[in-house]
Parts: structure tokens; C-alpha cells; sequence
């Protein structure tokens, strides 16, 4: 009973997804839960994992034991920070504690952060506030950073893909902006108000515009990141969310006649790494030796002078090694990886990042986010290597664990006589792999045997998780067929229907209250691959004009009579978007008929709209069921309702498999939380997502649930309705309650008044030590919280102002006097009464 009562292929989630990790599964040799023992008590130990050198020994990359190490680092500083948590966040300002508290306290927050967020930015605040460059894991994790990126120290955060890193960021720039806001000391290297956050691509930069505080839906205000009174100053913040491509170097000289002229020949006169920063950020740069005059008050007085850098998929930012032999894949990750690094060390060598000197690197460490932190090698039988800088990690096995992901399931057995899978290597095991030739001849009416077989049993898999959810999918036709115009909306919802039925899309005031339906994703080599699969699946237009319907109906754009469907349920996508012919013909026609539509630019522009927004009810990805990607897919993309994965290409590396896996694995539903255990846990209900061509396994298949996933709950989606003003109904939204002390009253008696002459210069209470080398200090002789000095400041001003009213009926002493009121407001330091 003991067995079946933790069976890891039943109920994989172990843990409470708010709460530290406290048990774990047990693996076998080949990486996979054990299913013969209770869970193991305590958290997962941090690994370095690596690839089996011997192909023929582990054919399916399978994650040995014998091959995994404890990352002894990142174990430390868990450690550390761990104790210094249950300490109540020691050594960091208040400002900093209280956001602590805050992202800690379920009832303050909109939504509660898990503990992978609260975990990854409480270990960047502890390397930068509470532990020294004496502490011996700081000084060890910075001494690696700068080893290995010329001298500029990094700290990565190692997060699992949909485990949240967007919100992660956030809480940083809420860290940073509101430290540097309230700081009182004019030399504040630690905190800064303005972040430059590098992005791979527009797919992870269009993710990462809710950074910015003051963008529609920004995170800060979903989440509520901060608490109410302080938001407006994270506005202050100056967020700069930019692809790396944007530095590359550009030629001086573009004119060919100039260069003709000038005996110059292309590629001789290249802008420096510092001039296309600066081209870049230039006026992010300037800003930090400038603050704005009759801005807010104390707007910026507490910022350093650096910028803080946040890379998001880091594993794209590295000094590329000399290889003495690489293909074209590894050169071109190579070049990108030169470009990122070198943006970022131009920043450094220029003093944005603050203050360098040989023992600390700059004042404002580069702070990295990547599920898969390894350099990148596309050799499949090399080794991969983790970056050394890792400060935290919450892997996928923790997050499988914790709920915060669906389990990837992959095939591990099936009824070939083969020694593996056929399926796990499908592009291995399929023959010939060049689909186009092969779909060409008219002796072939489908796939090769291996692959059609494997797409078959997926889209199969695929329908009944549709049938699942279909109960739930026709409900905005209820809607709809049950709503009534009133007047001034019968003109526009006429003309909406007459669009709808000439094929120009779904009336978008209609109510959606359905889950969108399940997405199946196919990740191929080749554009050529690509587009033959498209055709397969979503259908085409023959030589003679018709249209042929694809081959499975609930994916093709064609309907059974031969007409395009209103909406395309199959997509197709590659690197290459954007540049001629990178649409095919039939989508780019089925595209030409919808409203908005007009050239095959604004094809290309709404395939990447729909890609972005596929899952998301309302909006124009709702209705599409299959993706066929080559490369576009990788990172970044962020739908949740990815329940398939059928990969058609080479997988040599872990990080390849991890990343590709990843796009399946964001949880579709996340209200399905369980009552509280007997320990006080909340787990989630698990999610699978079902993977074959992908080498890759985590954990069990055997014995998994075979019942379909059960759909999201159904939700409204709610917004305006044009002509429908009159009835509008508002009220005020309350932000904070504040219960506000009365004025006291005061009465002068001049006899029991002390004469004060204040000394020549004014009394020191606070001052900064430092040696000829090592860490500033600071020694204050003012009580930490500063109460005492704000109840002196303001008794003095009320007894000035009343005096002055009273005696010299000049109140302009309130403003400027005896009180200090010059000072910012909110800064506890200045004159004394």
C-alpha cells in the first residue's frame, strides 16, 4: 500500500508551491522518480548535470547519477540565505525589509508570489545588503563571475521555465527604485532608479513591457509588487526593455559612392562597442550624471550613478571560447553571444555600472535569468557546462515538485523489437527526413511511417483533450444568440455580422467565456520541413486553384468543402519571418480576407500577433490549435495552453531539449489548489504535457493518468461595449485606508526655555569610514528608524510656525527656519529644533 500510496506517475506534486521545498522524490539511474519509496525528506540538493560522453551507452541522453555533482556553491548560499530569512532579513535597510515582509504576507498581496520568486530576489538582495565582500560565498561567487567574464561580476538566477521570472525582475526594480528614492546618503552605490533589461528576440521584449511601472497591466499592479503608499514612487523608475541585436555595430561609412570616394572598403570603419551603447542608451547614460531640476521632490537624490542590467534568457550572453572546429549553428550562437557580452562590457569599461576598481568589479552587479544556464555548444557529444555564477536554483525538478509546471511525459516503452524508443528519436528513426520530396511523389499519401505514426497518436491524444474541453468551447454562441443590441450598438453589430460572414474574423464584442481550445506545437529542422508539414496538416491550394482540406479536420484551414476557415487553426513560423515569401502562400491568402489585412506585410505582422497571443481569450490567437515552428518557439513564447509537443529535428544537448520542452510546460490553470494537508501544505493538482521527439525525461510515463486533462475553469472575460456610455456604471477604487493623527496643541512658556547656540559647523551624528583598500563603512550616532530626529523636526516646526504666527505674524519661518525645511520630505536627517 506504502508503494501506491507515493507513486510518482500518479501524483508527482510533493509540495506547496508558496512554501520552501520540504521532500522530494528519489531517482533511479536513468533520472526518473522512483516509484518504490516514500518521498525523501528535506529539498532537492542543486546539481550540475552533464551528458554521458558515450552515445551508444545512453543513446536517449539520459540524466545518470553517477554524472550529477552537488553545486556546492549554490548549496551554500541557500544555506545562508535560508538563515538569514528565519532571522528576519538582518543587516538590509528598512526599506528593503519592509518589501521583504511584504512579498511575504499573502493578505497584502494581490497575488501571493511563490517561493521560487521570493527566493531567487531574496538571494540577490542578501549578496548585495546583508552579506560582505568578507562573506566567504559572496567573495567566492564573485571571484567566479569575474573569471570568467572579464572581470565583470554577474549573479544568475537559475529559474525554471514558468516558474515566474517576469515578476522576479519586477521585484528587483521595486527593490532598487524605492531604496534609491528613501535613501539618505548622497553616496548611494548600492541602489539605482534606472535598468536596462536585454532580451534574445521580440517574442521575451513584447513579454517584458510589463517592466515598465507605467505600462497598461503593468506587473506591479497585478501582482501589487508594493504597498500603496509607495507606488508613486516606483515610477520614478526608468525601465529600458531592448534586444541585444540593437548594438550590433553598424558602418560609419553606409554610403558605397562615399565609400568609393574615400578608399574605403565595407566593414573598415566599424562604430566602437561604447558608441553603440551610447546610441542605444544615451540618454539612460546621461541621465545618471543629471538628475531633473523641479522634478518631484527628492526625485532621484538617493540613485547612484549606475545602471542596474538584467539579462533575461543569459545563457545568450557569454565570451565565446576558441573552438578548433564548430558548424554554422555554433558560429552564428557565437556571434550573438559576442554581441550581448560585449554591449554589457562596453557598459562597464564606460562606468555605467557604477564605480570599478580590480577588487569589486562595479558597484552594480549584472543579474542574470535563464532556466538553462550552460554555455552553448550545439556538439552532441560535448559536455555542458553551467555557468559558475549560479546563485540560485529552482530547477525543474523543483518546480515539477512544487506544482508550478506541467510534467513533460515522454515515451519510454513501445512494441517495436528495437533496443530504445523509436519515438523519443523520431528524426532519428524516421526515413527519408526531407518531407517535401517525399510528399511530392503521388505514390505517397502521407508522412514516412515513423513520424506519420507518431503524429497520428499525438493529434489523436490531441483530440481527446479537445473533446474534454469542448464542453466548454461553445458557449459564446449561447451568448451570443441570447444578447441583445440595445439601439445605438444594432448598426454596428449588423455590419460586424455581415464581416464575420464574408470572412473577416469573430465579432469581438461577443463574451467569450470558454477556454481556449488545446495547442499542439510541432518543432522541425528545416523551413523546407516546415512548410511541407503545413501543408499536411493545414491544407493548400493545388495547381488548378482548389483548395485541399489538410489531413487531420480539427487542424486544417480548410473546411470540408473546400473554403477557408474564418480564423487559421495551424500556423507556421520560423526564424526567417518577416523576410520575402517567409509566410506561406495559403496562409498569407487566408490572412489577405480578414479585416485589417491588406498586404503581405501585414500578414507577416498578424502570424506574429496571433503567435503571441495564442491561449489568450479575445484575442487573436484565441482559435488557433497547432503551431509549426522552426526556431521561433525556443524561449520566451508564453501560452499556457500547450498540451503536445512533437519534435522533428536533432536533439544533441540538454539545453536544446530543455528549452524546447519548456514551451509546453507554463500551467494552463493555476486556481486548482487543493485543501490544506495535514503539514498545512496547499498542492496543486498536477498538468501534464505529452512530448515524443524530444530525448528528454524528468519523470515517469508508465502508469500516468490516462484521462484527459480536465479544461480550465470557465472565465468571463469582461470589457466595453461601444454605445453603451449612458449606462455606464463607476465607482472609486480605494486604494489604502490611513488613519491620520491630530494636530497636537502646544503652549509656549518662555520661562522654562533653555538659551541653545548652536557650535560653528554643526554637530556630526553620522560618518564614512574607509581604509586605503576594502569596504566603505558608515557609523551613524542618530537610532536607526530615525523617529526620534522626525518627532524633534516636527515639534519644532509646529512650535516655530504658532510663535511666529503669534508674535512676529510672519509665517514664512514655517517654511525655511529653525526646522531645516529645506530638506527632502520623508528624509529623516537635517537641523535640529
Amino acid at each position: 500500500m506504502a508503494a501506491q500510496q507515493w507513486d510518482p506517475a500518479v501524483d508527482p506534486v510533493l509540495c506547496d508551491p508558496f512554501r520552501a521545498p520540504d521532500r522530494h522524490w528519489a531517482l533511479d539511474e536513468q533520472g526518473r522518480a522512483r516509484s518504490d519509496t516514500a518521498p525523501l525528506a528535506g529539498r532537492r540538493a542543486p546539481l550540475r548535470i552533464t551528458v554521458p560522453h558515450d552515445a551508444k551507452a545512453a543513446p536517449q541522453l539520459s540524466l545518470a547519477l553517477a554524472d550529477r555533482a552537488v553545486n556546492k556553491p549554490v548549496m551554500d548560499i541557500r544555506e545562508a540565505v535560508g538563515a538569514w530569512r528565519a532571522d528576519g532579513y538582518q543587516g538590509v535597510t528598512a526599506t528593503t525589509r519592509r518589501l521583504l515582509q511584504h512579498w511575504a504576507d499573502d493578505e497584502a498581496m494581490r497575488l501571493r508570489p511563490f517561493f521560487a520568486q521570493r527566493e531567487a530576489v531574496e538571494t540577490f538582495i542578501w549578496l548585495r545588503e546583508a552579506a560582505t565582500r568578507r562573506t566567504p560565498e559572496r567573495r567566492e561567487l564573485e571571484a567566479a563571475a569575474r573569471a570568467h567574464n572579464d572581470g565583470i561580476v554577474r549573479f544568475c538566477a537559475k529559474m525554471a521555465t514558468g516558474t515566474g521570472k517576469t515578476a522576479v525582475m519586477a521585484m528587483v526594480i521595486c527593490w532598487q527604485t524605492l531604496n534609491a528614492a528613501h535613501s539618505r546618503r548622497t553616496r548611494n552605490v548600492m541602489h539605482t532608479d534606472r535598468f536596462v533589461v536585454f532580451a534574445p528576440g521580440h517574442t521575451v521584449r513584447r513579454r517584458l513591457a510589463v517592466l515598465a511601472p507605467s505600462a497598461a497591466g503593468n506587473v506591479y499592479d497585478e501582482m501589487g509588487l508594493v504597498p500603496a503608499d509607495l507606488r508613486r514612487r516606483l515610477n520614478w523608475a526608468r525601465v529600458r526593455v531592448v534586444n541585444y541585436q540593437a548594438f550590433t555595430q553598424r558602418d560609419l561609412i553606409d554610403d558605397a559612392n562615399a565609400r568609393k570616394l574615400l578608399g574605403r572598403g565595407r566593414g573598415e570603419d566599424i562604430e566602437s562597442w561604447p558608441a553603440a551603447v551610447r546610441r542605444v542608451l544615451g540618454d539612460l547614460i546621461e541621465a545618471g550624471a543629471r538628475r531633473p531640476a523641479g522634478g518631484s521632490p527628492g526625485r532621484g537624490a538617493g540613485a547612484g550613478p549606475g545602471i542596474c542590467v538584467i539579462n533575461d534568457e543569459a545563457h545568450h550572453c557569454y565570451i565565446p571560447k576558441v573552438r578548433q572546429k564548430s558548424d554554422s549553428v555554433q558560429r552564428a550562437e557565437d556571434a550573438r553571444a559576442s554581441v550581448w557580452f560585449n554591449a554589457v562590457r562596453a557598459l562597464r569599461d564606460m562606468g555605467a555600472l557604477g564605480q570599478v576598481d580590480a577588487e569589486s568589479g562595479q558597484a552594480h552587479p549584472v543579474l542574470d535569468f535563464s532556466a538553462t544556464p550552460l554555455w552553448i555548444d550545439t556538439a552532441s557529444q560535448s559536455e555542458p557546462e553551467q555557468f559558475e555564477w549560479v546563485s540560485s536554483d529552482f530547477g525543474l525538478m523543483d518546480a515539477i515538485e512544487s506544482g508550478l509546471v506541467k510534467v513533460p511525459r515522454v515515451p519510454i516503452d513501445d512494441d517495436t523489437a528495437r533496443d530504445e524508443t523509436a519515438w523519443r528519436r523520431l528524426y532519428h528513426h524516421t526515413s527519408p527526413k526531407s518531407l517535401k520530396g517525399y510528399l511530392d511523389s503521388p505514390e505517397n499519401t502521407g508522412l514516412p511511417a515513423e513520424l506519420g505514426g507518431a503524429v497520428t497518436a499525438m493529434v489523436n491524444d490531441w483530440r481527446r483533450k479537445l473533446e474534454a474541453w469542448q464542453p466548454h468551447a461553445n458557449l459564446a454562441e449561447a451568448a451570443a444568440s441570447d444578447a441583445a443590441l440595445d439601439p445605438a450598438d444594432e448598426a454596428a453589430g449588423t455590419a460586424e455580422q455581415a464581416g464575420r460572414q464574408a470572412g473577416r474574423g469573430t465579432d469581438v464584442s461577443i463574451p467569450r467565456v470558454q477556454p481556449t481550445p488545446p495547442v499542439l506545437i510541432f518543432v522541425v529542422n528545416t523551413i523546407g520541413n516546415a512548410r511541407a508539414l503545413f501543408d499536411f496538416v493545414a491544407g493548400y491550394e493545388d495547381a488548378d486553384g482548389w483548395l485541399q482540406p489538410g489531413a487531420f479536420e480539427e487542424l486544417s484551414n480548410v473546411d470540408p468543402q473546400g473554403r477557408w476557415h474564418d480564423n487559421p487553426r495551424t500556423l507556421v513560423v520560423h526564424s526567417k519571418i518577416g523576410e520575402d515569401d517567409a509566410v506561406p502562400d495559403e496562409l498569407k491568402r487566408l490572412l489577405l480576407r480578414r479585416a485589417g489585412v491588406e498586404s503581405g506585410k501585414d500578414a507577416e505582422a498578424a502570424v506574429r500577433e496571433m503567435l503571441a497571443s495564442v491561449g489568450r481569450d479575445g484575442e487573436p490567437g484565441a482559435d488557433v490549435r497547432c503551431v509549426i515552428s522552426v526556431a521561433m518557439l525556443t524561449e520566451g513564447w508564453d501560452a499556457r495552453t500547450v498540451t503536445n509537443i512533437v519534435g522533428f529535428r536533432a536533439f544533441g544537448t540538454q539545453l536544446l531539449c530543455e528549452q524546447v520542452t519548456g514551451r509546453a510546460l507554463r500551467r494552463t490553470s493555476y486556481d486548482a489548489l487543493r485543501p490544506p494537508d495535514e503539514a498545512g501544505r496547499r498542492l496543486f493538482e498536477a498538468e501534464y504535457a505529452d512530448v515524443v521527439g524530444i530525448p528528454f525525461e524528468f519523470m515517469p510515463a508508465v502508469d500516468s493518468p490516462t484521462e484527459p486533462p480536465q479544461p480550465p475553469k470557465p472565465r468571463t472575460r469582461v470589457h466595453t461595449v461601444a454605445g453603451r456610455r449612458g449606462v455606464r456604471v463607476s465607482w472609486p477604487q480605494v486604494e489604502q485606508y490611513l488613519r491620520v493623527a491630530p494636530q497636537g496643541r502646544f503652549t509656549l512658556r518662555p520661562e522654562r526655555v533653555r538659551p541653545w547656540s548652536p557650535p560653528a559647523g554643526g554637530v556630526a551624528t553620522m560618518a564614512a569610514l574607509e581604509g586605503v583598500a576594502g569596504e566603505e563603512s558608515l557609523i551613524s550616532a542618530l537610532d536607526p528608524a530615525g523617529r526620534r530626529r522626525r518627532a524633534e523636526l516636527h515639534l519644532a516646526r509646529e512650535l516655530t510656525q504658532r510663535v511666529t504666527d503669534r508674535e512676529s505674524g510672519t509665517p514664512a519661518a514655517a517654511d525655511e527656519g529653525a526646522g531645516g525645511h529645506n530638506r527632502r520630505p520623508g528624509d529623516g536627517s537635517g537641523g535640529s529644533g
